[in-house]
């Protein structure tokens, strides 16, 4: 981590204001002059932006836009729908004129802004015209070739991270919009999770770690139980070695599956006719949802949605809920394997249970020496049955990490019930950013 989480929660609500004043700005220079009072005020706002971010400590502000996404200083932008639509639109409407990287310095002024403010309008009035802008000391203007994964790939753990956010982010959004009869649209949500399913092909334990931290003590809202549910599909999907079309459906299924209720399977998917932007996910996404209804029920169903049906009761039975307290993720897959549900098919059950290990990413365990642990890591057969675990020090915050494949002389000895271990996930998770 490079900051503490205030400061990069303060860096992400700069980025988000100075998307939203760019794209303001943008699209009032097609109706109005540089020196109308519409675009003062938003000059003003844009102005009021840098100067908390410099406020913050940071000596330049770096806004980066590629065709679905925004950095802002290095960092991935977190984007619920609405920013996803106007980061899109301003990466459309900057593209003709050569500009999707703008860098501000600290020490910028009204009298640079203004300047930058004419430079656009000129440009964005004529098609295809290039920004023409000087040599200036506060402010820069580039142009950035690439995709959000390969500016990651050096720092694929951070991309992941930042990934997963992301993504909360927007499912809560999305059910929120549900929740006031809205009828959103699909593709920036498709978007990030064909992100997160890029990135879990050779990173799934970063998001296994992520989705599996939370306090035992309190339960959690339907985002980021359909997230919990839609990681581990995707990451069984790929461990299963499926076709990336059947994972992004059972990653999607994962997502909107909160939404099929009730024990009538029909009824259940009907929710969906509110989504746009299903695509050509459509059809086999309305028939994976039904069909885990269906089985749940003691119907018919085929595999795709046994597999949802079963990861949304192994997710269930791990969170705390009103009168159930929070279950090791290994006691609920020995429940599991031992037939603790009787419509479960035995051979998914026994997978799901290889997918996930002796010893799941994200669950607590007691090693000695050392006590309490969380397992991070787990290469290969020694490593599933020896991982490489975050020690919990005695003041709840993490140590470095122990390869327990490489020390012998440590072990795994026990799996302790989640209420009883003292253990605040987000001091973990203040160690990534």
């Amino acid at each position: 981590m490079t900051g503490p989480p205030g400061a990069v929660d303060s860096l992400q609500r700069v980025g988000t204001e100075v998307v939203n004043v760019l794209f303001s700005l943008s699209r009032a220079l097609r109706l109005y002059d540089p020196n109308n009072a519409a675009v003062q005020r938003i000059i003003d706002d844009f102005c009021q932006a840098l100067d908390q971010g410099f406020a913050e400590g940071e000596p330049e502000l770096q806004l980066r836009l590629l065709q679905d996404e925004a950095f802002i200083n290095g960092r991935l932008l977190r984007a619920d729908l609405a920013l996803y639509e106007r980061i899109t639109s301003l990466h459309r409407r900057l593209a003709p004129t050569g500009v999707n990287e703008l860098t501000f310095r600290r020490g910028a002024q009204r009298a640079d802004i203004e300047s930058l403010t004419a430079a656009l309008a000129e440009a964005l009035r004529v098609a295809d015209r290039r920004l023409e802008w000087p040599a200036n000391d506060h402010v820069a203007l580039g142009w950035t070739e690439g995709d959000a994964i390969a500016s990651f790939r050096f720092d694929p753990d951070r991309l992941a991270v930042w990934l997963y956010r992301s993504l909360l982010d927007m499912v809560d959004t999305l059910y929120e919009q549900v929740g006031a009869g809205a009828r959103p649209s699909l593709l920036p949500l498709r978007r990030t999770l064909q992100l997160v399913i890029d990135s879990m092909r050779s990173h799934s334990g970063v998001f296994q770690v992520l989705a599996a931290l939370r306090d035992p003590a309190e339960p959690v809202g339907p985002a980021t139980r359909r997230v919990m549910v839609a990681v581990d599909l995707v990451g069984l999907a790929l461990w299963l070695g499926l076709p990336l079309a059947d994972v992004l459906t059972l990653g999607l299924a994962g997502l909107l599956g909160g939404f099929a209720r009730g024990r009538e399977p029909d009824a259940a998917v009907r929710t969906l006719l509110r989504f746009e932007g299903l695509g050509e996910t459509a059809l086999p996404l309305t028939l994976l949802l039904h069909d885990a209804v269906s089985v749940r029920a003691g119907g018919a169903g085929a595999m795709p949605g046994r597999c949802l049906a079963l990861v949304e009761e192994y997710v269930a039975a791990c969170l705390f809920a009103e009168g159930h307290e929070a279950r090791a993720p290994r006691g609920v897959l020995d429940s599991l394997v031992k037939g603790g549900l009787p419509w479960a098919d035995k051979r998914l059950v026994a997978a799901f249970a290889r997918y996930k290990g002796p010893f799941p990413l994200g669950s607590l365990v007691t090693i000695d020496p050392g006590g309490l642990a969380v397992v991070v890591a787990a290469v290969g057969e020694e490593g599933r049955r020896r991982p490489t675990v975050v020690p919990i020090g005695p003041d709840g915050r993490a140590r470095e990490p122990v390869d327990l494949a490489a020390e012998p002389d440590r072990r795994i000895v026990g799996v302790p019930k989640p209420s009883e271990a003292r253990f605040s996930p987000a001091l973990l998770l203040s160690r990534e950013a």
